[in-house]
């Protein structure tokens, strides 16, 4: 199948295996057999088998239909007045390290945009 920029499809020898499917997932335990067989013969250990290879999902529950929730307690630590006052000073800690770390992300950072940065820090820090 062929996108074209103008978005038009076009198909070349397209084949409908959808109903081929049943033979697949026949197949598929025996290719993990012959393939297990082949490490063992190797002497390599197998640490996890993929669920992929099923078609199964690990869970049974799909993350669309799933609410979570925070638990109580830690919604009541963000509802309080000290853990916003405690992000506000963090914030205001952070800001003079993001901007130099930014220079430094910077293609063209100049030598001196840099010293000066970390000049800041070091003063701060006496």
């Amino acid at each position: 199948m062929i996108i074209l920029p103008s978005g038009e499809t076009l198909i070349w020898k397209a084949v409908d295996i959808s109903d081929q499917r049943g033979r697949a997932i026949d197949v598929i335990p025996k290719l993990e057999e012959i393939i297990l067989n082949d490490l063992n013969e190797q002497s390599i250990k197998v640490a996890a088998i993929n669920l992929v290879t099923r078609y199964e999902s690990s869970e049974e529950t799909s993350s669309k239909f799933t609410e979570l929730y925070l638990p109580t307690d830690i919604c009541q630590i963000i509802i309080g007045d000290l853990f916003w006052s405690c992000i506000s000073q963090l914030a205001i800690l952070i800001k003079p390290y993001c901007g130099a770390f930014g220079k430094l992300q910077i293609n063209k950072a100049q030598l001196y945009d840099v010293a000066l940065s970390f000049g800041y820090f070091i003063k701060f820090w006496e």
